[in-house]
């Protein structure tokens, strides 16, 4: 089994779980993205990831601003 598939099992079976339990859409966002964070986290290191997490915060401490680029801003 190729990576790619044991991951999309994976997701699969996370996702139906938490629909299981009624779980509204916004927390299993919130679920997927902590599992993503971690399985990042695992890949490209721990120092990498927290400049990583600094820049994004930086995007969106500006976001206030008119004219806003950053990751808030795309919806």
């Amino acid at each position: 089994m190729t990576e790619s598939i044991i991951v999309r099992e994976e997701l699969n079976r996370l996702v139906a779980e938490l629909l299981e339990k009624g779980l509204s859409s916004a927390w299993i966002g919130l679920e997927l993205m902590t599992l993503g964070i971690g399985l990042l986290t695992r890949i490209i290191g721990s120092r990498q990831m927290a400049e990583h997490l600094r820049g994004i915060a930086k995007q969106l401490e500006g976001s206030n601003e008119p004219g806003a680029t950053g990751y808030s801003a795309h919806g």
